[in-house]
């Protein structure tokens, strides 16, 4: 299978130090986000089984109300990230075809991360930051959560606190991403969801699933950006979006 034609790159936290992801392949788990994000999965199929599905609205985002992405996330995933696990989110984005990342990634994972952190580790969040397209979003971010979470939701996240893993402290919460044309093509997505979880299951492709295997111990630094993809993202035929930068960094990269 041909990867995606990607020429994306939207600056992120590889440019600041190098960013590991597990070598485990049983510690990292794929979303895939509703509804672009289906482009993602027949290629995805062929290196692991271990795919799941999330609905994180961009639209949330542009309303300034990233909040009610928290009512969003289920189960599985908070259980995941409190156990310090990696959660990949796969989405395609549609406004801005030579960046590719979605608001849903760049600004709506940043905010999770945030939330989740305030509530998970809140006596380590002194001096946090949480930049989207390269500004400090810090402030704005905890101001959201105390003025709109509510009673439910913030029960909803502290009942995972008990299953943190002592050893972690940090959100593993990062996108996957790339651009389309076919966003809101209704028929499009139906079709490919039909195709990709019929009851014929698709075959992991030994091959894609070593290369995805031997990409997870390479770690993310500088050197691939904008002209150079690693390792892994040149197996899932898409990039990574590794968390947000500061401004001064983000406008040397962003061109």
């Amino acid at each position: 299978m041909q990867p995606h034609q990607t020429t994306t790159y939207f600056p992120d936290a590889r440019l600041k130090g190098p960013v590991t992801l597990p070598t485990d392949p049983t510690r990292i788990h794929h979303y895939i986000n509703l509804t672009n994000g289906l482009e993602a999965v027949p290629r995805l199929q062929k290196i692991t089984s271990n795919i799941n599905i999330c609905r994180l609205q961009s639209s949330h985002c542009e309303a300034s109300r990233p909040d009610l992405l928290l009512q969003s996330i289920d189960a599985s995933m908070l259980f995941w990230l409190a156990r310090g696990h990696t959660v990949l989110v796969y989405d395609f984005g549609s406004r801005n075809k030579k960046r590719g990342a979605s608001r849903a990634l760049w600004y709506g994972l940043e905010f999770l991360k945030c939330a989740l952190g305030s509530v998970w580790y809140p006596n380590q969040r002194d001096g946090s930051s949480s930049f989207v397209r390269g500004y400090n979003a810090q402030r704005d971010f905890e101001a959201l959560v105390s003025k709109y979470v509510d009673r439910p939701t913030m029960k909803k996240l502290k009942y995972y606190r008990q299953y943190i893993d002592e050893s972690n402290s940090c959100i593993h919460l990062y996108g996957v991403y790339n651009s389309t044309e076919n966003d809101a093509n209704q028929e499009y997505y139906q079709q490919m969801a039909a195709c990709c979880f019929s009851d014929t299951t698709n075959t992991v492709d030994e091959e894609m699933e070593t290369q995805y295997v031997e990409a997870l111990g390479v770690p993310f630094d500088h050197t691939y950006g904008k002209d150079r993809m690693h390792p892994l993202e040149s197996v899932l035929g898409m990039r990574l979006f590794l968390g947000g930068i500061s401004h001064d960094t983000f406008l040397q990269f962003y061109t």
